[in-house]
């Protein structure tokens, strides 16, 4: 039964997702409109952060996680629990059973769980950026990082972007055979904190992080779409001069955005005839953003907050001075109106305290009204 269900879903998607329509950016169509998300500790999975959504079709969305806690079916805690780099879910929304999800990574069933995306070398692992679906097959970019002891609280840097792809989506995920297409090497350019398709291209807003920089930028590349059907990448720029280039050379590119995020999202509201990028603020900023544009490639506004995390008020009920929160992203395939469905992730600074608090360390899911 599982096998015909993900064959259906292969079929669908086929159907719903044409090469030139933007991806993930049609609000008035979706079956899931209405429906909030919701992440519940079942099948083993006790918490995650990160949190992208790629819409699947037919009111199914994939969920992708970073950092998790598993452990066995009935665990509802975090004590004995593993923790594998990263994890996904795969989320149905109807009105006749209302919101369900499914947690899976590699090796559930053994005593010894490894991540979804597994790099299966000891030193290194990768954490799930945004993703997108073209031609039935599933496409996510997928940071690969490393430990840096040196460091006190964020002690890893990443050393390449891959780009994962999956072409037996008929099967199960834990039956998803994954082949990895390099984007970038090294610890300066990650592409791939959101993507989006328009037209014939999959762009990737990419990050910049040069030491001589006060904070991070925000550059343009794009993959054509016709590469990918071969198994290929062929990575291309937003230069200054406003023409597209081959390759990636940050001198050149043009900042789009002039804060860069390495978590964030860009949909095409077509109510508004605005992309809406929504991300957090700087470092453990308390507020929610958003900026618009006409176009990818701007003029982007300059950043606006729409919200304020809960978790961080000190006014709040069990307050913690050590919570902080990050992870936001838009979800189009959820919003009504000019409602934006965002999720967001809040962690502890004291390991002890992620273990004993169950209340955070998962995609928290909100309704914030668009500002006229």
């Amino acid at each position: 039964m599982r096998s015909v269900f993900w064959r259906v879903l292969v079929v669908l998607i086929a159907l719903q997702m044409p090469a030139n329509m933007r991806s993930q950016s049609l609000t008035g169509t979706n079956l899931t409109s209405g429906c909030l998300p919701s992440f519940p500790y079942k099948d083993g999975w006790i918490g995650g952060d990160a949190g992208y959504s790629i819409l699947l079709g037919s009111g199914k969305s994939l969920w992708l996680f970073g950092d998790s806690f598993v452990g066995g079916p009935a665990q509802r805690d975090r004590s004995g629990t593993r923790f594998i780099r990263n994890s996904i879910a795969i989320s149905n929304c109807d009105q006749a059973s209302g919101w369900q999800i499914k947690y899976y990574w590699r090796t559930k069933d053994h005593s010894i769980p490894t991540a979804f995306f597994d790099t299966k070398e000891r030193k290194h692992w990768y954490w799930p950026l945004d993703g997108f679906l073209y031609r039935g097959r599933l496409y996510v970019a997928v940071s690969k990082l490393k430990n840096k002891p040196n460091e006190k609280v964020f002690s890893f840097e990443t050393v390449a972007v891959y780009l994962a792809r999956v072409t037996n989506l008929s099967a199960p995920p834990d039956q998803w055979q994954i082949k990895y297409l390099k984007l970038s090497e090294g610890s300066v350019y990650y592409p791939g904190s959101t993507i989006v398709l328009d037209d014939d291209f999959a762009y990737l807003f990419t990050v910049v992080e040069k030491a001589a920089l006060k904070r991070q930028q925000m550059i343009l590349c794009r993959l054509p779409l016709a590469a990918l059907d071969k198994g290929t990448v062929s990575l291309q720029y937003f230069a200054k001069d406003k023409s597209w280039k081959p390759g990636l050379n940050g001198n050149d590119a043009a900042v789009v955005i002039e804060t860069g995020h390495s978590e964030m999202s860009v949909r095409y509201h077509p109510n508004r005839k605005q992309w809406i990028a929504v991300s957090g603020g700087d470092f453990l900023s308390k507020q929610i953003m958003i900026r618009t544009a006409p176009a990818l490639t701007g003029p982007w506004s300059a950043a606006q907050s729409i919200y304020e995390f809960p978790e961080m008020s000190e006014k709040s009920p069990g307050y913690d001075p050590d919570t902080w929160c990050y992870a936001v992203k838009e979800h189009i395939e959820f919003a009504q109106d000019d409602n934006l469905l965002i999720t967001y992730a809040c962690n502890s600074f004291k390991f002890e305290k992620l273990i004993a608090n169950t209340n955070i360390y998962r995609p928290q899911a909100i309704s914030v009204k668009l500002p006229k």
